[in-house]
């Protein structure tokens, strides 16, 4: 039995976010009710780089993710995932904050 790849799961979590017959993001002047089926409003990833989100950008996807919780901290700040997330509309979100007991 062969998994699915992580592309595969992505567009079937998609499919959470609209009925079939709207798009994914409620037009203007609808609500989010006529357009979702409630199960969930927003799709995030984490820990992809820049290659991996790319390759899941290039695969067809219809919404893009709206976040990516990766590691993030003074001695790993990870500057060109977070400029280029931000060039793509994609927020950044650190899972882990690392702070040393005397810096509190």
């Amino acid at each position: 039995m062969t998994g699915k790849s992580f592309t595969e799961v992505y567009k079937e979590m998609e499919e959470l976010l609209s009925d079939g017959k709207s798009p994914p993001r409620p037009p203007v002047g609808k609500s989010d009710t006529d357009c979702w089926t409630g199960r969930c409003k927003a799709i995030g990833i984490s820990n992809f780089s820049i290659k991996t989100t790319t390759e899941l950008l290039e695969s067809g996807t219809k919404v893009f993710p709206c976040l990516n919780q990766v590691e993030i901290h003074p001695y790993y700040p990870n500057d060109a995932l977070i400029e280029w997330s931000k060039s793509k509309g994609i927020h950044c979100q650190a899972y882990r904050l690392v702070v040393h007991p005397s810096l509190r």
